[in-house]
């Protein structure tokens, strides 16, 4: 009767833990990607009001948030910003896309194609994250920009995404693009 009972109970606690674990997991779809970049925003948009250089504590605090790629370039543009001393490839907070950032970043649509995702931001400042499906959840691949249009020309600017600024920053002169 004893084994029967603790089989009962041992039942139950597994199946409590398999709820639990897999409403924890992150989804592979439009809802779990929107989830992880409005988390991270909500995160991140705290930090970097009091904390200079924001955006390099994200990486060493949360580097399974980004793509290998993307960590790497964040990680090799900190090392030039140290050995030189100055901003090698922005002058902005690249998540935020804003040298002063206001109000709140809210995620509403999420698009998801294969493992891919893009998140509309309804935010002060105009970026769209790129995300890619790592194995077991969403990583931030690059961030999109819409600069202003020049008035007098039409033309707008080329440095249009974070991946596009970071590698163009680490080419040597006259060395071919990678990217």
């Amino acid at each position: 009767m004893h084994a029967r009972h603790y089989g009962m109970i041992l039942s139950g606690i597994l199946l409590l833990c398999a709820g639990h674990c897999s409403a924890q997991s992150p989804q592979r779809d439009a809802a779990g990607c929107r989830a992880f970049v409005q988390e991270f925003y909500d995160w991140y948009y705290n930090r970097s009001m009091d904390t200079p250089r924001a955006w390099y504590t994200a990486v060493e605090d949360r580097p399974q948030a980004f793509t290998p790629e993307l960590l790497r370039l964040l990680r090799r543009n900190a090392h030039v910003q140290e050995q030189k001393g100055a901003i090698q490839a922005f002058d902005m907070d690249p998540f935020l896309n804003s040298q002063d950032p206001e109000g709140r970043y809210d995620g509403q649509k999420a698009r998801v194609e294969g493992e891919q995702c893009s998140v509309a931001l309804q935010a002060a400042s105009s970026v769209r994250p790129l995300l890619h499906w790592e194995q077991t959840h969403w990583a931030f691949a690059n961030f999109r920009y819409s600069f202003a249009t020049d008035q007098k020309t039409g033309a707008r600017y080329p440095d249009n995404d974070l991946l596009h600024m970071l590698y163009t920053s680490i080419r040597r002169p006259g060395q071919k693009k990678d990217h």
